[in-house]
């Protein structure tokens, strides 16, 4: 069962990042566009199973766009993907997540 309360959390926390940054970056933009659905069925619990990954578009335009630049829309992203595919609840994906956070945090220290 997924944490409702977790979902809606992580889902406000990447609407608010993503408002904040489509005022300035494109790329922004047409991510919050192509997560309005997603987000607005995490904000009202309509999320009841676990999603797949290719369900929560936009992961590669951080990569390929200019959002890999903000360090935290990316963690807001990749929180709530986390949480909306059943990660959270996995002990193994918990560990990795928390070795790639630490490593970008060292990266981020060294720039």
């Amino acid at each position: 069962m997924l944490n409702q309360q977790l979902i809606r959390e992580k889902a406000q926390l990447l609407s608010e990042l993503l408002k904040k940054y489509a005022a300035k970056d494109e790329n922004a933009a047409v991510l919050e566009r192509a997560l309005q659905t997603c987000l607005g069925d995490a904000l009202t619990g309509r999320i009841l199973q676990p999603l797949s990954r290719r369900d929560v578009p936009g992961a590669r335009m951080f990569d390929e766009t200019t959002l890999g630049g903000y360090s935290d829309l990316a963690n807001a992203y990749a929180d709530f993907q986390f949480v909306v595919t059943g990660d959270a609840q996995n002990p193994a994906a918990l560990r990795i997540i928390g070795r790639l956070r630490e490593r970008m945090n060292q990266k981020e220290l060294n720039s």
